[in-house]
């Protein structure tokens, strides 16, 4: 297995990290470095990695393979430079470098010292383009003759970028994104996967404009920046085939497709940043004197999915994992090279505008290599066991040991394979096993009220900052009534909410009952007073009220039947029923979507990227605010 230590960990850190455990058995991310101490050391403790004090310190480090350059693009080229000239083998977010000349220096300088230049994105490497590519190759859409590539993202500066924050509370850098422009910033998608296709553009024309130079952040103007915000280009590519690029950030929607267009027919695909994006595969057939259109959607094989964190189905390790094996010779090196070189070259030109002549030479890729490397690169599928605590009810289990490829099983010890921790029996042990699960690096998922009870224990708790511990939160429940339930009590505009809810075992519930509070609420930055009314174990009274915010008056109460009664009401609304069955589909977990919360790790293509950790904090924030007596409650 190769190392891997990560240059810059700033907000792309955290989802290569994440993507990294799709390629367990290729490479291990093992460190990091920023010239943020603090920014370095929370990525580092978060991935159980080494925080590195210098950039010469990591690239002195014998163990690490290679180093992933995730700095700013204008940093790109010096730091991959010393990157290369240590001897540890590179890939580096795009662009590689901000010339061509540039880009060419680091080929000669990875030659000279006899390591392997890579480079994002890993996009060419996606089922869907493969299959495209296979669909070329076999004469699907006859010779091809014109290719449409769109590279739109919608307007940045008007959807709130400043509030774009991944889990580890990083900002996304969109000054940098701006000054850098959208060109050298995004085009590289679409280029690396039409050089992949047909290989390399002989000449160039192309305009620029700055169409909306009067952009606005959080209300403050931007600075004027060197680069456009939008420009379209025509590619004469040496194989014949015509090509039209336009990228930028000036539209209401992304556009991120791309079509091909033959004698014989067309393929589309819709957005190259889903790495399983259908195509639409449309042929001409005569008819009389006319012809007839036949089209059809064919979808890429999905195989085991993989971890997209990020919010879309994209794995930006992918093109990490083709360099390992192109380090250990067992596929070609995709992701990097003389593509890599001319697409670098490439959005060079572009961003400038004019016509320009290139002399780039190399051959479009062959499909059926091409599809083994990226199936070698997309890794295999982690069997997980999990492990259900001694005294797990009945009702806490799904029906199905299996579910969706995730094997259930109860394990008295840790397990080599990557396991689960399933906590949802009354096992004393749990706190130890916590620990050992989470230490590990390995998941471990708690329903509330076992959450609820390791929070509220003497003694140490657990890391709530740990990536891998999770809690059975509404939001991972079932996502339809989740839906429904925020559609019917929108968070800024609830006003209160009276609940009453009666149940066999009222305390322990009520972590339950308050991660649907902090749900509801939703308003992660107001301070939220919370009253306890009740110490009885068969009758608890609260009252939450967030500042500029909601109050919310809960009572859970033993009954014989399960029941709720709410009545809520919205600002300027008089108040109304809420339907019973919102609120007791998402307080009463299902066992199986409880199961699914953690799919991701599982590479599964069942996961949705809609659970925050700042749910987690709020909930747990709550529990630690409970005075002394309440406390009694889960002893």
């Amino acid at each position: 297995m190769l190392k891997v230590a990560i240059l810059g960990c700033g907000y792309m850190a955290y989802y290569y990290a994440m993507a990294a455990f799709n390629h367990r058995a290729l490479f291990s991310i093992c460190g990091g470095y920023d010239t943020d101490e603090q920014r370095a050391s929370r990525w580092a403790v978060h991935f159980h990695a080494r925080a590195y004090p210098s950039f010469d310190a990591l690239l002195a480090d014998p163990d690490i393979d290679i180093v992933v350059n995730l700095t700013p693009p204008q940093q790109h080229f010096d730091a991959n430079l010393r990157i290369l000239r240590s001897g540890k083998h590179l890939y580096s977010e795009k662009p590689l470098a901000m010339t061509g000349e540039q880009a060419r220096t680091l080929q000669r300088v990875a030659q000279l010292h006899g390591v392997l230049l890579g480079a994002a994105p890993s996009c060419l490497l996606s089922p869907a383009v493969t299959l495209a590519a296979q669909l070329l190759e076999q004469g699907a859409i006859g010779r091809p003759r014109f290719l449409h590539l769109s590279m739109h993202d919608f307007r940045v500066d008007l959807a709130r970028p400043e509030r774009w924050i991944n889990p580890l509370g990083v900002g996304w850098p969109y000054a940098n994104e701006f000054e850098t422009g959208c060109t050298a910033e995004h085009s590289a998608y679409s280029l690396s996967i039409a050089l992949a296709w047909f290989g390399p553009v002989k000449s160039v024309d192309s305009l620029t404009r700055t169409a909306i130079p009067d952009k606005r952040v959080a209300g403050a103007p931007l600075p004027p920046g060197p680069s456009p915000d939008f420009t379209t280009s025509v590619l004469d590519f040496a194989n014949g085939v015509t090509g039209h690029l336009t990228c930028g950030i000036v539209c209401d929607t992304a556009d991120r497709s791309i079509a091909i267009h033959g004698d014989e027919g067309s393929l589309a695909l819709e957005d190259c940043w889903d790495y399983f994006s259908p195509l639409r595969l449309s042929r001409r057939r005569p008819l009389g004197d006319g012809q007839h259109v036949e089209t059809r959607t064919i979808a890429p094989e999905r195989g085991a999915g993989f971890i997209h964190d990020y919010g879309m189905e994209m794995d930006q390790c992918m093109g990490i994992a083709n360099l390992c094996l192109a380090i250990r010779n067992h596929s070609p090196l995709l992701c990097g090279g003389e593509l890599a070189i001319h697409a670098t070259e490439l959005c060079e030109r572009i961003s400038n505008g004019g016509s320009a002549q290139l002399d780039a030479s190399f051959q479009p890729l062959s499909a059926q290599p091409w599809m083994a490397a990226a199936r070698a690169a997309l890794g295999a599928p982690l069997l997980i066991a999990w492990r259900q605590e001694q005294g797990t009810p009945e009702a806490a289990l799904p029906a199905s040991k299996t579910i969706a490829g995730i094997h259930l099983d109860t394990l008295p010890a840790m397990p080599a394979a990557p396991a689960c921790l399933y906590a949802a029996g009354n096992d004393s042990e749990l706190p130890r096993r916590l620990e050992e699960t989470l230490a590990a690096g390995l998941p471990a998922y708690l329903p509330p009220s076992r959450f609820a009870q390791l929070l509220l224990r003497n003694g140490p708790r657990p890391d709530l900052s740990s990536p891998w511990l999770k809690s059975g939160l509404p939001a991972g429940y079932r996502a339809d009534v989740r839906g429904a339930l925020r559609q019917s009590l929108p968070p800024k505009q609830l006003e209160t909410l009276r609940w009453e809810w009666t149940t066999a075992a009222p305390a322990d519930r009520l972590a339950d009952a308050l991660a649907l509070c902090g749900l509801l609420a939703d308003w992660p930055d107001a301070p939220v007073e919370l009253r306890f009314g009740s110490n009885q174990r068969d009758d608890i009274r609260l009252d939450l009220h967030w500042s500029n915010g909601p109050r919310i008056e809960m009572r859970i109460r033993r009954g014989e039947a399960d029941a709720i009664q709410a009545h809520a009401s919205l600002r300027g609304m008089a108040e109304f029923i809420v339907p019973e069955a919102w609120l007791a589909a998402a307080l009463r977990p299902d066992p199986e979507a409880a199961l699914r919360q953690l799919s991701w790790l599982a590479r599964l293509p069942t996961h949705h990227a809609d659970w925050q950790p700042a749910h987690s904090f709020r909930f747990a924030a709550l529990l630690y605010a409970l005075p002394a007596p309440a406390q009694a409650l889960f002893h």
